[in-house]
């Protein structure tokens, strides 16, 4: 086998200790209601929403 192979194998097992982000829905919650701040500037009826 290459180096490359044997770094690759070696590294691999690293990865799956660190833990993964959890999505941020905050952010979201705030796009929403910017994009809803701009459909109103705009004088767009408002989207009813199904929540």
């Amino acid at each position: 086998m290459s180096t490359g192979a044997y770094l690759f194998l070696a590294f691999f097992p690293l990865i799956s200790l660190m833990p993964i982000p959890p999505p941020t829905y905050e952010n979201v919650q705030k796009a929403k209601q910017e994009q809803r701040k701009r459909k109103e500037d705009s004088g767009d009826p408002p989207d009813e929403e199904m929540e």
